[in-house]
């Protein structure tokens, strides 16, 4: 039951930070590196023993969504969002839908990752992860 909810937890985070990852040629590196030092911020965060007390739940999900910010582009994910209807919405309407859209898929993922117990998995198990989770259930 455990290893269920770990790898269900494992699967969670792994599928959202490679769901999310914008189309950048300003990023520099092997998309893998990249992915893997955003995890392993992400996990350093978890593993916090002071960020883990319920007092530094706002802190720790601060963290959290700062290295999201770093590696995603909510703007760009926001318009292929949106796709023809991005256009129609004026500067200040796709600023808030942005900052909303950030707000919801951070709501979404948050509980499955701040649940990761700390498992580790291998580069391919990701990809078949990944790759399963790409093409649907």
């Amino acid at each position: 039951m455990i290893s269920t909810a770990r790898s269900t937890v494992r699967s969670a985070l792994l599928a959202s930070v490679l769901s999310l990852l914008p189309v950048c040629d300003a990023l520099a590196g092997p998309p893998t590196d990249q992915l893997r030092g955003a995890v392993d911020q992400v996990l350093s965060i978890l593993s916090d023993p002071e960020l883990k007390k319920a007092a530094r739940l706002l802190e720790r999900r601060r963290a959290i969504r700062a290295v999201a910010n770093q590696i995603f582009d909510f703007g760009e994910i926001s318009r292929r969002s949106l796709a023809l209807h991005w256009q129609a919405r004026s500067p200040a309407e796709r600023e808030e839908f942005t900052r909303l859209f950030g707000d919801l898929l951070e709501h979404s993922y948050i509980s499955k990752i701040e649940n990761y117990a700390g498992e580790r998995s291998s580069t391919s198990a990701k990809r078949r992860t990944a790759t399963a989770w790409r093409s649907g259930p």
